[in-house]
């Protein structure tokens, strides 16, 4: 006689974690409290890593993550819709903005160099005459 299928089962958890043959992490998904948040998290050579996630107010995220574990990479989207783009060059203190930041400004373009901003499309507020 046929075997009959097996059931499906759910596995339930709060978190899940799957290591290699030498017992290093090479994903991890897991939920938190306090501020409630949901990510799944793969690792790469070098320490290296991808992470998504999902906030407590119910925005997006997708990170990139350099072998130092500074971000070099985020994409966004916030609950009210605001989406972003940054992209970070640690080794020579630029980032790029792409986009909104969630700020009631509208999107924009910015480059920054060692914490300055280099060049914007922003327009720049006027001073008020006191």
């Amino acid at each position: 006689m046929p075997k009959r299928p097996s059931k499906l089962k759910d596995i339930v958890a709060r978190s899940l974690t799957l290591k290699d043959s030498k017992g290093k992490t090479r994903i991890y998904m897991g939920v938190h409290d306090d501020p409630a948040y949901s990510s799944i998290c793969l690792f790469g050579p070098r320490d290296r890593s991808l992470e998504m996630s999902a906030d407590h107010e119910g925005g997006l995220h997708v990170r990139l993550r350099s072998g130092t574990g500074k971000i070099v990479a985020d994409l966004g989207i916030t609950s009210d819709d605001h989406v972003g783009v940054s992209l970070f060059d640690h080794r020579t203190g630029s980032r790029t903005e792409l986009g909104s930041n969630g700020t009631r400004q509208p999107p924009h373009v910015t480059i920054h160099h060692h914490g300055h901003i280099h060049w914007t499309t922003r327009k720049r507020r006027r001073k008020s005459a006191a």
